[in-house]
This record gives C-alpha cells, sequence and structure tokens, in this order.
C-alpha cells in the first residue's frame, strides 16, 4: 500500500494537481529540500511553480519499501518557460536523477525528504548559480 501512495504521488505531480497531492499527505506533514524543512503550504506554491514555469516531469525508476519507510528514485525532467524562484526563463532543458524518501503513516505522507542535483539543474538550464536559493524559517516538529 505505501509503494501505491508514492506511485500516486508522482501521478498528481506530474499531473499538476496541487490538491490531489496535498490529500496524500497528513494534515501536518513536513518536506526537507536543500532549503529546510516546510510545511505543505509552503511547498506546495513552489512545487506548482516548479510544474508550471520549468514544466517538470517525474519518471520513476525504482520504489523501494521498507515497513513505512520509501525510497524513490526518478528522473527529473524539464525546460525553463518563465522565470521561477529568481532565477530567469532560459528556454533551455535539463534532466537529472534525484531521490525522495517518504514516511507513511497510516497511508498517508507524514515525512519526505526531497535530495536533488540542484547545482547540475543550474548549470543545464544556464543559471547564474551564485543566486541565492529560497529560504525557509520552517522547522520539524
Amino acid at each position: 500500500m505505501s509503494k501505491a501512495v508514492v506511485r500516486e504521488y508522482v501521478t498528481r505531480f506530474n499531473r499538476g494537481d496541487s490538491e490531489g497531492l496535498r490529500d496524500l499527505f497528513q494534515e501536518h506533514a513536513q518536506v526537507h529540500d536543500e532549503t529546510g524543512w516546510l510545511e505543505l503550504d509552503q511547498v506546495i506554491p513552489i512545487w506548482e511553480q516548479a510544474i508550471d514555469r520549468l514544466g517538470v516531469d517525474l519518471d520513476v525508476e525504482h520504489i523501494i519499501a521498507e515497513e513505512d519507510a520509501i525510497a524513490l528514485l526518478y528522473t527529473e525532467r524539464g525546460w525553463s518557460r518563465a522565470s521561477y524562484l529568481g532565477r530567469p526563463a532560459t528556454g533551455r532543458s535539463y534532466e537529472l536523477p534525484a531521490v525522495d524518501w517518504f514516511v507513511i503513516e497510516e497511508g498517508r505522507i507524514v515525512r519526505q525528504w526531497r535530495v536533488r542535483d540542484r547545482a547540475s539543474q543550474a548549470r543545464q538550464l544556464g543559471w547564474d548559480e551564485s543566486l541565492p536559493a529560497p529560504s525557509s524559517t520552517a522547522s520539524i516538529a
């Protein structure tokens, strides 16, 4: 069942279904990325921008599950079609491997850690790597 939740996460992410994504997470779930811990109300708008402005698409390579922990290896692809988090649109595409780690409780995601090579993405898209990444003041409960 836990693998099914993660597969559905990928499906809804690729569709740009923000409300559907929200339904897969527990109310106080948190997502960790390179900026730190984010609440859903903080991360969903970032995901919406990524889907809309970078055309992000996730292609599952492997899903590994043990008890309530799920590891997802995927290829992320997209192209810069509008400015994103202070970075200009370049019209260039990117592709990178990424890993997410999920903890599932009662059939819903309670924690997600996202690991992506932002430096590779920046190089491929022609972004100035010295631009700051978005910051967060969220902390894990």
